[in-house]
């Protein structure tokens, strides 16, 4: 039989849900005062969704702490870290992190492994599976679990989020959305996407680019990627392939990248350049990049040579994405944003220098305020946006509870649709 379709009335207050919730889940603990002005709706719609928003257990409303001013004050709305939560997973070359993730983007547990140079998509599954079972005791009880979202390093094909290529896993056409499909069971809906894609939609949500509509992400770890919004939408190609600016050549006849080109800007700036350029082998990435900056500091000309190096061709390589989407901000995250973060000032002043002919104003560069974490938390987007776009169809169809991976709940949410808004949870959404 045919789902029947809603009233006009029963639409009208979804949607209205929808915004309250997006709000909240956006700004975190919010008076009803400051919903009221956010939203444009008046103080008695927001009690009624806020009540509505309660019930189904998305949001919890307290009383705020006195203020010893005269007048009532206006109750406090916030996320419950108990209510519905996404299972987020990174997969980088060197470490691999699981993680749940509450409304609001509050990280309530996660799980963190080192991974040797190649590792097997299988293997991945079978860590993801483990690291699940690990975080179940730090989850509460009563939390349910509406879906698994994944960042990786490559390239992510837009239709059926096959990942067509992750040159430093070593990856060729995987179809890791299956296998972790047949790992959690049909009732656990799975989302993928690459990581700098992520990475810009959780800083535009959450970082340094809120409010910022033209965003150049740009991470860079063993490998460099780059993710954009323009116009306050993702920029994605044909094919969702864009933003491999890693594999663009910057250097003909330079060194072997695992793309199988020579020569690629990942390296000339990646984790594995600067180690090479400093006189270390074989360091993990967080360790090494420490060490290469305290021998800097110390007075060690290869590693002072080595961050001066890395500094001055990513300063070419914005240059050039800045002639491309002329975005209003760049963004440096990864593991290269801990030693870029001493040397920030000079980076925008190589920046600035090579786009002197260019009209307009360089693009501000800054470093990202989420860290590691950016991919980590766009993965969890992925999963929220199909609550976020209709909470009342997905918390009241799929409320109850079922056991999944040794303890862990799970609620599968309805299909994102969105709605056309360029908010950062409309972004995430059409990451899909």
């Amino acid at each position: 039989m045919a789902r029947p379709t809603p009233s006009g009335h029963q639409s009208i207050r979804s949607q209205n849900l929808c915004i309250v919730l997006s709000e909240i889940h956006r700004h975190g603990r919010l008076s009803r005062a400051e919903l009221t002005h956010n939203t444009g709706f008046n103080r008695s719609t927001i009690k009624v969704l806020v009540a509505q928003l309660e019930e189904m257990g998305l949001v919890s409303e307290y009383a705020p702490a006195a203020r010893g001013t005269a007048g009532r004050p206006s109750p406090i709305v916030g996320p419950r870290t108990d209510g519905p939560y996404a299972v987020a997973v990174d997969v980088a070359v060197s470490h691999l992190t699981v993680a749940a993730v509450a409304l609001g983007g509050r990280v309530l547990a996660r799980h963190s492994i080192d991974l040797a140079d190649l590792v097997a998509p299988q293997e991945i599954v079978a860590e993801v599976v483990a690291g699940v079972r690990v975080l179940a005791d730090s989850i509460p009880g009563q939390s349910w679990l509406i879906g698994v979202g994944v960042s990786v390093p490559g390239t992510v094909r837009r239709h059926d989020s096959r990942i067509l290529t992750a040159p430093n896993l070593h990856w060729a056409d995987v179809d890791l959305i299956a296998m972790l499909g047949a790992a959690f069971g049909a009732d656990i809906p799975i989302y993928l996407g690459n990581d700098a894609n992520l990475g810009v939609v959780a800083e535009h949500l959450r970082g340094v680019a809120r409010d910022v509509d033209d965003v150049a992400y740009l991470i860079a770890r063993v490998g460099v990627g780059a993710g954009f919004l323009v116009d306050g939408g993702p920029l994605l190609g044909a094919h969702g392939l864009a933003g491999e600016i890693g594999h663009i050549v910057v250097q003909p006849g330079g060194p072997l990248c695992y793309c199988g080109n020579q020569g690629c800007f990942e390296q000339v700036v990646g984790e594995r350049a600067l180690f090479a350029r400093a006189g270390r082998s074989g360091p993990t990435p967080a360790a090494g990049i420490e060490d290469v900056m305290r021998d800097a500091d110390g007075g060690n000309v290869f590693a002072q040579t080595a961050i001066d190096d890395v500094c001055q061709w990513l300063a070419v390589g914005l240059a050039s994405i800045s002639h491309l989407v002329n975005p209003q901000l760049i963004v440096i995250g990864g593991s290269l944003s801990l030693l870029l973060n001493e040397r920030q000032e000079r980076l925008q002043l190589s920046l600035d220098a090579l786009m002197a002919r260019a009209p307009g104003e360089p693009a501000r560069v800054c470093i990202g305020a989420l860290g590691e974490d950016a991919p980590l938390l766009g993965a969890a987007e992925l999963v929220f946006a199909g609550l976020l776009s209709d909470p009342l169809e997905t918390a009241s169809a799929h409320r109850s509870q079922t056991e999944v991976l040794g303890g862990l709940d799970a609620v599968p949410p309805q299909a994102p649709h969105g709605s056309g808004r360029r908010a950062a949870v409309g972004v995430a959404r059409r990451l899909q």
